[in-house]
């Protein structure tokens, strides 16, 4: 990929030269450590661009991240989306929960080389984090292909610390509500990115 692509890719996201540096050290640790940490499928550039990161970004088109007073990744994998808000929100506390151990490792390695130190990374579970004792404020869940809506509406049961964020969930064209999260849906927000048609689904409990 030439400087003019990151060049519109940094015109398109009102990115500073900073993020635009961290950016492309990003690409370059997921695809130097891919096959160690078996992280991806999308590999070369213009498609990581558009499947990856353009996919993350999306959202803030939609929804006003930078309000938060802070952000829960579930199942962040290689850092997707939590690394890239991270990136271009190094105000707002973002919580990477990630219970495998090598994705971790990557995650750690991402956030020293990135200098990311509004990023935190948790071993815990989904069910066991909503048990626990708050560590952080967290205000905004996102999701992106990890756990199922009627596993993640957990958080919105009344003991859950969580009951009153808002959850985004990054969904295939053809996902269907289940009858579970029904009731905790809010809106949708439909999107394109490369070839494919995506949908942000908006879950909160409206009665919190």
């Amino acid at each position: 990929m030439g400087h003019d692509t990151w060049q519109e890719f940094s015109v398109r996201w009102s990115l500073n030269e900073q993020q635009v540096d961290q950016f492309k050290r990003y690409f370059a640790l997921l695809i130097e450590k891919n096959k160690l940490f078996n992280l991806t499928t999308i590999v070369d550039e213009p498609s990581v661009l558009d499947y990856h990161f353009a996919d993350s970004l999306f959202v803030t088109r939609f929804f006003p991240v930078e309000k938060s007073v802070g952000l829960l990744d579930v199942g962040t994998g290689a850092g997707v989306p939590g690394v890239l808000l991270a990136i271009i929100y190094p105000q707002l506390p973002v919580l990477l929960m990630e219970v495998t151990e090598k994705k971790r490792d990557f995650l750690a390695l991402v956030k020293n080389e990135l200098h990311l130190d509004n990023v935190s990374i948790t071993a815990v579970d989904w069910r066991n984090f909503l048990r626990q004792k708050p560590v952080q404020k967290i205000d905004l869940v996102c999701a992106r292909a990890s756990l199922r809506p009627d596993e993640l509406v957990h958080m919105f049961k009344e003991t859950s610390p969580y009951r009153d964020a808002t959850l985004i969930y990054w969904a295939s064209q053809d996902f269907v509500l289940g009858r579970r999260e029904q009731r905790f849906f809010v809106r949708e927000e439909r999107y394109r990115v490369g070839d494919r048609e995506r949908r942000y689904i908006f879950f909160r409990d409206v009665r919190a």
